[in-house]
């Protein structure tokens, strides 16, 4: 098993618990899931992960929740060392490069092979 520590933020539960199971089926490291931005921008102030796995959208468990652009901004700016990918259900070439850009190595897009595609990142870190 890898050492790897891994923050997966998602507000959907399911599609958490999928992506959460799967990574540790591929033994790529300790994998904590999170429904907010917030609980782990929390967590982060004592535990430093090597990669945060961040949904776009997070607002469906908490409504007055911070979208995954505004958690991006502060783990980027406060924490730099850590890999942040973005994972999102938006096709828009606009959405995919304003998460680069503010710091985000890689857009996944949520659907059949984004699992493989963040394993795949994930393994190459």
């Amino acid at each position: 098993m890898s050492d790897k520590r891994i923050f997966l933020v998602d507000d959907d539960e399911l599609l958490g618990t999928m992506l959460s199971d799967f990574l540790r089926t591929k033994n790529l490291g300790e994998v904590s899931l999170f429904s907010t931005g917030e609980k782990c921008l929390e967590e982060l102030k004592t535990v430093k992960p090597d990669v945060v796995v961040l949904d776009y959208h997070l607002n469906s468990v908490a409504p007055n929740a911070a979208n995954g652009i505004k958690i991006l901004e502060i783990i980027h700016s406060v924490y730099p060392e850590i890999v942040v990918i973005i994972l999102s259900g938006q096709d828009s070439y606009g959405v995919a490069s304003q998460t680069i850009a503010k710091g985000a190595i890689q857009y996944v897009m949520k659907g059949e092979e984004s699992f493989h595609e963040v394993a795949a990142i994930i393994e190459g870190l």
